[in-house]
């Protein structure tokens, strides 16, 4: 009995955490529409058409603590052809994940929340805009992956919103994996990197 209360406590907690992204990437994406609609009809057509595919995904992927790495780098996917429509050229984003890694498997959301914080507290804040990067590698005991943008000159580190963001994904790692799994952050060279390291095998 303990052990069934403890385990319904783990999957009560990572549903508020996974579930305290949602308003807060539909908000930014209603108003991108929102001030769309006035300039390009047509284009906010195809960002409501994004939004409702992102959406259909957070909704099937919140039943679940882990999604396939390919599931979630979709997911990224649709959220940058989503806000490219508002930032075009400033926005540079790139992706190098080894085909082999692909079927790994993580923890939903955190990827594009990653890519999110950075395009709102990086490529947003700069005037010529800015690059975001994901990379994936995997060695004999660990599976790592880094989502880097370029932050405003003279910047440490970008701010993060009460309630959600970093300490939301360092919670949801501990809870799946305790110890085998962790989130560091660091500046390098005009580039605030995020790496997550996860466990090679699961």
């Amino acid at each position: 009995d303990n052990l069934r209360l403890q385990n319904s406590l783990r999957e009560a907690e990572l549903s508020s955490l996974s579930n305290q992204l949602h308003p807060h990437f539909l908000f930014n994406a209603l108003n991108n529409i929102r001030f769309m609609i006035h300039e390009d009809a047509n284009n906010a057509d195809d960002m409501l058409v994004s939004l409702s595919t992102l959406l259909r995904y957070s909704l099937d992927s919140s039943k679940n603590d882990q999604v396939l790495l390919e599931q979630e780098l979709e997911m990224v996917a649709r959220y940058i052809d989503l806000v490219k429509v508002q930032y075009e050229d400033r926005l540079v984003f790139e992706c190098d994940v080894p085909d082999a890694l692909l079927a790994h498997r993580i923890p939903p959301m955190i990827l594009q929340m990653l890519v999110e914080n950075g395009v709102k507290h990086g490529v947003e804040n700069i005037e010529g805009g800015g690059r975001i990067d994901v990379h994936a590698h995997r060695d004999a005991q660990r599976v790592q992956i880094k989502v880097s943008n370029d932050i405003p000159k003279g910047q440490s580190k970008p701010s993060d919103s009460p309630g959600i963001g970093l300490a939301n994904i360092r919670q949801r790692l501990t809870l799946l994996f305790g110890e085998n799994a962790h989130l560091k952050t660091s500046v390098d060279h005009g580039r605030f990197v995020a790496t997550i390291t996860l466990p090679s095998s699961q």
